[in-house]
């Protein structure tokens, strides 16, 4: 997280990514080598719309992210493997909605909601900000 506070504080979000990509990657490590993999194949893709579309620059953005990965790290470190699920499902619907509402305010992601309800469904009540049906 250190890394990644640097390259923020220096206004490098493309460098920021190097320590951001290998955080996460440490969340799914237990996966599987074929997982772990489709996984930062879809971290490596999802990186040009957290960039494009200012996810981690827009007012607070940073903060709440950061937020989420401290939130993440507290949930590892009690080793509740759930929360830890409920905690990194959230971070990952954050950006989603985010991009979202950027690209198409009026876009409903329904698959989104079927894959929260599916892998962490008590995250899908905090999402506050979830388009409406």
């Amino acid at each position: 997280m250190a890394q990644m506070d640097h390259f923020i504080r220096a206004g490098d979000q493309v460098r920021m990514d190097v320590p951001h990509a290998a955080f996460h990657a440490r969340f799914v490590a237990a996966a599987g080598p074929r997982m772990t993999t489709t996984i930062a194949q879809l971290f490596d893709h999802a990186a040009r719309y957290r960039i494009a579309y200012g996810v981690v620059t827009l007012p607070d953005g940073y903060g709440e992210r950061r937020a989420e990965h401290r939130a993440m790290v507290d949930a590892a470190a009690t080793g509740d493997v759930e929360l830890v699920v409920r905690q990194l499902t959230l971070h990952y619907a954050h950006t989603a909605l985010t991009v979202s509402a950027k690209l198409d305010p009026g876009h409903e992601l329904p698959l989104l909601r079927v894959a929260i309800e599916t892998v962490a469904p008590s995250a899908l009540a905090e999402l506050s900000n979830w388009p409406r049906a």
